[in-house]
This record gives structure tokens, sequence and C-alpha cells, in this order.
């Protein structure tokens, strides 16, 4: 249930055709729509990241401003590609 609403919050933001929606939250869902989509919990991943969940958490809610290096992080974590999260995200 967990997982399949940020899939659900997810599909509902990509295709939002007026972009309304805060780029930070855009990058936020897309995150928590792929480690979702890996089966990883925001624990889990914010383990294996050293990364603090609570932070996670705020990413994914929008409500922060990752560094660099700390979307780098989450990209490598979720074997993804960095470009992945921006992609369509303006």
């Amino acid at each position: 249930p967990y997982q399949s609403s940020y899939c659900i919050a997810y599909a509902w933001v990509m295709h939002d055709s007026d972009h309304n929606i805060a780029p930070k939250l855009r990058l936020g869902l897309r995150i928590a729509a792929l480690r979702t989509s890996k089966g990883m919990s925001q624990r889990q991943l914010a383990l294996m990241l050293e990364l603090d969940r609570v932070t996670l958490n705020r990413i994914e809610s929008g409500n922060a401003n990752p560094t660099f290096e700390t979307l780098l992080r989450i990209a490598t974590g979720l074997g993804a590609e960095l470009e992945e999260f921006f992609e369509d995200l303006t």
C-alpha cells in the first residue's frame, strides 16, 4: 500500500500537462517511485547510503534542497543515472 501510493502520486505528477507541481516535489516523487520499484523502503535506502531517513523523507516529499552529492549518492544507490531524476522536470 505504501509503495503503491508513491507510484500513484508519481504517475499523477508526471502526467500533469500544465506542470503545476513544484519541481522539488516532482524530483522527490521520481526518487520515491524509483526506490519503491526496487522494493526498497526509505529506511533500507537511507541505511545503504548512510543518509538520515528523515532527510530522505524530506527529499521525497519535496521539502528539502538536496546537494548534488546527495542526489548522486541516491542515484548510485538506486542503480540509476542522475539524469533520470531531471528528465522533463521543468
